[in-house]
């Protein structure tokens, strides 16, 4: 089993993973502002999300600082996933995204 962790460098790289391989996502986010990351789409065919986004902060963090949201995704079958991510408040359906990430999953046994 492979674990491959990508982050906001990778937008928009094609990444190849076999059937049970796990894709870790790591993204900067400061959540006392009230923006989070969000997964767009829900096919799970393919590529499914294990358990809700977590929060991780750093060593020496302040109150209110960048932060890492971290995403973890198994890979369940073969196939291709565009994985996509936007940077927004959830409440907010109107407003823009003010970061996206894509990244194209090819999947095989």
């Amino acid at each position: 089993m492979t674990r491959l962790i990508v982050t906001e460098q990778n937008n928009n790289a094609e990444f190849r993973l076999h059937v049970g391989d796990e894709l870790i996502v790591r993204l900067e986010a400061i959540p006392g502002t009230g923006y989070s990351w969000i997964v767009l789409g829900d096919n799970d065919e393919v590529l499914s999300q294990i358990g809700e986004s977590i929060f991780e902060k750093s060593d020496e963090q302040m109150v209110g600082g960048v932060e890492q949201q971290i995403f973890s995704f198994r890979v369940k079958s073969t196939g291709v996933r565009l994985l996509e991510l936007e940077y927004r408040r959830s409440w907010d359906k109107q407003g823009e995204a003010i970061k996206t990430l894509s990244i194209r999953v090819i999947t095989e046994e």
